[in-house]
């Protein structure tokens, strides 16, 4: 496991075969937010020739959330409802990110699996977005990689300073 430290004081363990690409670009996501792309993690294909049998992760930055943390969830998953169709079928779960209440959505449709994890921190929101094939092979992998990545995540938006010294 690689260990990655990012903006917005985000720290996450994720597989060493798998590529980081820094982003740090604006836009709207899929869960019909406009959000900071911090960084996105890409596993290797899953399926040997399937250029598409790859999982990833997004995590992404909300500092300008609007209502209350329920009603933020709710919309989102209102949204990744409308971006997957009707046929999504979705769970969603409470659970804790480094500490901090966190809401996990989980959904899948004929071709997509995703767990996406909205977890709020001094009024911000941080989004970890992982998605990947919903094939066989894909799943089992994604699965297993999931947990681990999601439980290595500490969020600390305001690091105490080491101080320097001689």
């Amino acid at each position: 496991m690689l260990t990655a430290s990012l903006s917005s004081g985000v720290t996450i363990s994720y597989p060493s075969d798998w590529e980081r690409q820094d982003v740090l670009t604006t836009g709207v996501r899929d869960y019909g937010r406009d959000t900071i792309n911090l960084a996105n993690f890409f596993s290797p294909l899953e399926i040997p020739g399937d250029p598409r049998s790859y999982n990833a992760l997004s995590i992404d930055v909300d500092k300008n959330p609007t209502g209350d943390f329920d009603a933020y969830f709710n919309q989102a998953t209102l949204a990744v409802g409308k971006t997957y169709g009707t046929q999504m079928e979705a769970h969603s779960y409470s659970l804790k990110i480094s500490g901090y209440d966190s809401y996990e959505l989980d959904f899948q449709t004929n071709d997509v699996k995703g767990t996406y994890i909205f977890t709020k921190v001094d009024g911000t929101i941080y989004i970890f977005a992982f998605k990947g094939p919903n094939k066989p092979a894909a799943v089992k992998a994604f699965a297993g990689e999931i947990v681990d990545m999601y439980k290595s995540i500490l969020v600390n938006p305001n690091p105490t300073p080491v101080p320097k010294t001689r």
